[in-house]
């Protein structure tokens, strides 16, 4: 029978075209690689090949944009209607489909401390700064919970951005307020509130309060700014970030737009009806004004958006607002360039989107990582990884005097190593330098168990064993050798993180491939080659 016909070879030949389809290697790296995009119909993943017709670049995606937008991608034509940006992230396309490490990518690794509190997990952080830092745009980002004894800790590690921005990103304790200032004699909220007015306090509804006291109303949160002889000056906490309960990304409620100073963005967002209640109660209390450089009637007193007790944002109040429910008010800011226009913006979508964080966390260790140096070193493993080869050939061609016995030993060693790229892919394993050395490490013991393989067949046509014996009895100990590595490396799989565990996976899926799909396959050619 045909060594092609053989069904261990086509098992070989069949998983050596799927790792070639996984692995998806790329000739043409024109357009644009999406990598977080508020767009409908784009996700990430997809090449826009084309832009109204011209090659899709950086240049011409950031430009500004009022009209219809034709996009080719590769899902087909995509037409956008963007409201001054399009909100999409790009990088250049991956010349493949792996997941490259940072050492060999580059980008950023940052290990933050997690306070204590008893109610809150490592995941309930991992979640709010995951979705933090994806709607921001930093490109594949990873979190790894890491306990070591009573202190607890999360690995962030990003291909791409830089310190300022994750860093922003990660102090941020996220706790938004909206607030409205007042200076009344009385309040009507869920009903009428007098004010009893005596020297320096105030009593409202039976309780006393002095300059820089907190009172609530109507669950309304209220701090006294200052007592004067016939009216108080106080403000309220109209909603905080647990009234957000959607932050919009859509061109139709988010865009940016050019001015005489430079760009305006602004976005909206939607608020729960108990904060749309807080919010007209509020505004019931405030009188109408006429601007006369607008020309349009505003409320007496403008709200104000707080982010960790820093105001980032002052609004006047549409007349037209007062005593009503709005669930959906805009949010706006102002910037000299676009990229600032859009970094601020996206900032601030990212962080009331994503929450306030549960507890506080401390930036610990931050560093960049240069995607030079690992490229040196991936280098000279190749360099190390192609002598080792030689020396492997001139070893056997030395031992048998046989040439026909390493080229298949070569073959065989070449797409294992493609058959496990192939594979990580599927588990989601990231290739970097630890990776690359577990998949040495695996063919290091393939070329081993081919030696065995070699050897009993030859064995096998010289003493009374028969071949099929001694091809079992070589299993046996490809086995028991793979066993006995397998062994070694599942603790540090389980408890190992960062590349100890890389490592580990990468050299246990080398092995698992060898001895289930490449040495059946190796030793049906062998023992053909060496029955002539």
């Amino acid at each position: 029978m045909s060594v092609l016909k053989n069904p261990r070879v086509i098992i070989w030949i069949a998983f050596i075209l799927i790792a070639i389809m996984l692995i998806g290697p790329r000739f043409d790296r024109s357009g644009l690689q999406v990598v977080n995009s508020h767009e409908t119909g784009i996700q990430k993943g997809d090449i826009i090949k084309t832009i109204n017709g011209k090659p899709a670049t950086e240049l011409i995606l950031n430009e500004d944009y009022y009209e219809r937008v034709r996009l080719e991608t590769s899902k087909g034509i995509i037409v956008l209607s963007p409201n001054g940006t399009i909100n999409i992230t790009t990088e250049t396309p991956d010349i493949t489909n792996l997941q490259m490490g940072l050492d060999l990518k580059g980008g950023i690794r940052a290990v933050v401390s997690v306070g204590v509190n008893e109610n809150t997990t490592l995941q309930d952080v991992i979640s709010v700064l995951q979705t933090r830092i994806n709607l921001f745009g930093l490109r594949e980002a990873s979190f790894r919970p890491v306990i070591q004894e009573e202190q607890r800790f999360v690995e962030i590690t990003l291909a791409g951005g830089n310190e300022q921005e994750l860093r922003e990103l990660l102090e941020r304790t996220g706790v938004f307020e909206s607030k409205i200032s007042l200076i009344t004699s009385s309040l009507t909220l869920d009903k009428k509130y007098d004010f009893d007015i005596r020297n320096d306090s105030v009593i409202i509804d039976g309780k006393t309060a002095k300059k820089g006291d907190q009172i609530k109303l109507a669950d309304i949160p209220f701090t006294i700014n200052s007592i004067g002889a016939k009216d108080v000056n106080l403000t309220a906490l109209v909603f905080t970030s647990d009234d957000i309960e959607f932050v919009f990304f859509d061109p139709q409620h988010s865009s940016i737009k050019k001015t005489d100073n430079g760009y305006s963005w602004e976005f909206a967002v939607q608020i729960s009806n108990k904060g749309a209640e807080k919010f007209a109660w509020v505004t019931s209390n405030l009188n109408s004004i006429f601007d006369p450089q607008s020309g349009q009637n505003y409320l007496s007193s403008r709200i104000e958006f707080y982010l960790d007790g820093k105001e980032v944002n002052s609004l006047s109040i549409a007349s037209s607002l007062k005593g009503k429910q709005e669930t959906n008010p805009a949010i706006t800011g102002g910037s000299a360039t676009r990229e600032d226009a859009i970094s601020e913006r996206k900032f601030l979508q990212s962080i009331l989107r994503s929450g306030s964080l549960p507890v506080s966390i401390e930036v610990m260790e931050m560093n960049t990582i240069s995607p030079k140096l690992g490229m040196s070193f991936l280098k000279n493993l190749l360099i190390a990884g192609l002598l080792a080869m030689i020396a492997l050939s001139i070893v056997v061609i030395v031992r048998y005097r046989k040439l026909n016995i390493i080229v298949p030993m070569l073959i065989i060693s070449v797409t294992e190593t493609l058959i496990t790229l192939g594979l990580s892919g599927v588990i989601g394993a990231t290739i970097d330098l630890a990776a690359i050395a577990g998949i040495i490490a695996a063919i290091g013991t393939g070329v081993d168990d081919q030696l065995v393989i070699v050897d009993n067949i030859r064995k096998g046509r010289e003493d009374s064993w028969s071949v099929k014996e001694r091809i079992k009895r070589a299993f046996f100990i490809i086995f028991g050798a793979a066993s006995t590595v397998i062994a070694a490396m599942i603790p540090m799989m389980i408890l190992g993180f960062g590349v100890i565990r890389g490592f580990a996976i990468m050299t246990v899926l080398g092995i698992l491939v060898g001895i289930f799909i490449t040495r059946p396959a190796f030793t049906v050619i062998m023992e053909k080659i060496l029955e002539k």
